[in-house]
């Protein structure tokens, strides 16, 4: 990084994804899609819903990447009924881009979507304790995968405003 960093400004420890590809744009692969109703302020992880996805359809072609200059982001087109059944779960209506018109609180209550990503080694760092204690990791969403990044995005990040 340009200046170098000061990890003493970190609140948690850094939580690295695996990239794909050799040259171009960072690809990652995607493991789980899930959504929980309200914001991030909840810990309670027994409300995460997981989406069943088809990973090959998700990271097919050039797979899925990660642009932080891009403003828009999109889930792949093979989720879209599994995704549309849990959100009317947890909101009581059909996903739309429509605009809406919501009040703060409401705005709040939409799901956090979630995106459990490979870790770049999936090795438990001696020096961190539990996953579960790690913001950014899978933790016991995925006992198989405790080491993965766990990427959340509120409502505030998702919708327009």
């Amino acid at each position: 990084t340009l200046g170098g960093m000061d990890t003493r400004l970190d609140s948690s420890p850094m939580v690295y994804a695996k990239n794909l590809a050799r040259t171009g744009w960072y690809t990652v692969f995607v493991k789980n899609v899930f959504l929980q109703k309200g914001s991030l302020s909840s810990d309670d992880r027994s409300s995460i819903i997981q989406i069943p996805i088809d990973t090959y359809s998700v990271n097919s072609d050039k797979g899925v990447i990660i642009d932080s200059g891009t403003t828009d982001s999109y889930l792949h087109k093979s989720m879209k009924q599994a995704f549309n059944e849990v959100w009317k779960q947890l909101t009581g209506k059909s996903y739309s881009n429509s605009p809406l018109r919501l009040t703060r609180a409401q705005l709040h209550d939409l799901p956090t979507i979630y995106i459990q990503i490979m870790a770049f080694n999936n090795e438990p760092d001696p020096d961190l304790t539990t996953p579960d204690d790690i913001v950014g990791l899978v933790g016991n969403l995925d006992p198989n995968a405790p080491n993965d990044v766990l990427l959340a995005i509120p409502a505030l990040h998702y919708m327009e405003y």
